[in-house]
């Protein structure tokens, strides 16, 4: 029986902030499988912050806070992170290459030639796998999931330090964007939140 998940996460400004809960999110609603979401407003979030857990998991009750962990972990629970241990590494590798050159951009902050190196860098694990379909060969994992976040907040953020056609010359980096984008998983959850009266939305599959 699948452990019952909520996740619970911020409403952030796209203009602004890299949604990194996002991607959790996306993550469960393409594998299919069954969660909770609950968004908290700017206002309560301080607060939840120091005290809430971002991931609940029924029968156990340490607190998760770490984004980057929670995705592994839902990428394990549902197939979309590597089982081979050196996949792994590489996924690993990729996301936390795009984690930081996000977070290099978010902040401004950057020394001469930095940005063009992230770039080159991200570019070159894009093109490992050429000929096929997802970074890591014909599987889509939570690292495919996290460069498509990382170009759908290059279009919509307000930062003159950030072109919003940074990626898109690459054909793989524009593949895993619209398979991710289009999903209909994805698009009958935005769908969801879209409709909702509430702050707390119920995701549930066919099995």
């Amino acid at each position: 029986m699948p452990e019952t998940l909520l996740l619970v996460y911020e409403k952030v400004d796209t203009k602004k902030k890299f949604d990194k809960a996002n991607v959790v999110k996306q993550c469960l609603l393409i594998a299919g499988y069954p969660f909770r979401e609950r968004i908290v407003s700017s206002s309560e979030w301080p607060e939840y912050k120091a005290n809430g857990a971002f991931l609940q998991i029924d029968g156990k009750s340490h607190p998760l806070r770490q984004v980057n962990a929670i995705l592994r972990y839902c990428g394990r629970l549902t197939g979309l992170y590597p089982s081979d241990p050196y996949e792994g590494m590489m996924c690993d590798e990729i996301c936390e290459a795009i984690w930081w050159f996000q977070e290099l951009l978010e902040d401004y902050v950057e020394e001469p030639g930095e940005k063009e190196a992230f770039i080159r860098d991200i570019e070159g694990k894009v093109n490992m796998y050429e000929e096929q379909l997802f970074l890591l060969g014909d599987h889509l994992y939570i690292c495919d999931l996290v460069l498509a976040g990382l170009i759908q907040w290059s279009q919509t953020v307000e930062n003159p330090s950030i072109s919003p056609n940074m990626f898109t010359h690459l054909t793989k980096a524009r593949t895993v964007r619209d398979f991710t984008k289009n999903h209909p998983n994805i698009v009958n959850g935005e769908y969801l939140l879209a409709n909702s009266s509430g702050n707390e939305i119920e995701h549930t599959f066919d099995q």
